[in-house]
């Protein structure tokens, strides 16, 4: 039988760089049940985001829609915006390895 740690989980990988933990309650009659939970820090919270956009970057179809939404952006006079999906885009086009692909954003 497994044992409840109350650490986070990023990319796999158990963390617990926090110093505050939380106490879990049962939500429907708020008496504290026996294990507590590490509070995630800022950088932990800052790893898990990358891993997630590394994951998202690899997920087909996702650089291909942050283009879309940059031509969306241009046709709806949102220069600041077009300029965050197609620099998004090309980083994650980067991040997952493909060249090809970030040389067709930096073509937009």
């Amino acid at each position: 039988m497994s044992s409840i740690l109350g650490h986070n989980y990023i990319g796999g990988q158990r963390s617990a760089a926090g110093t505050l933990k939380l106490q879990s309650v049962d939500a429907t009659t708020g008496e504290a049940l026996p294990h507590e939970f590490y509070q995630a820090t800022p950088e932990e919270v800052d790893a898990a985001a990358h891993k997630f956009e590394l994951a998202l970057a690899r997920t087909p179809g996702y650089v291909p829609a942050l283009l879309g939404l940059a031509k969306t952006c241009r046709l709806r006079n949102n220069p600041k915006g077009m300029e965050r999906a197609l620099l998004r885009a090309y980083t994650s086009a980067l991040r997952a390895g493909d060249i090809a692909m970030a040389e067709s954003v930096a073509a937009n």
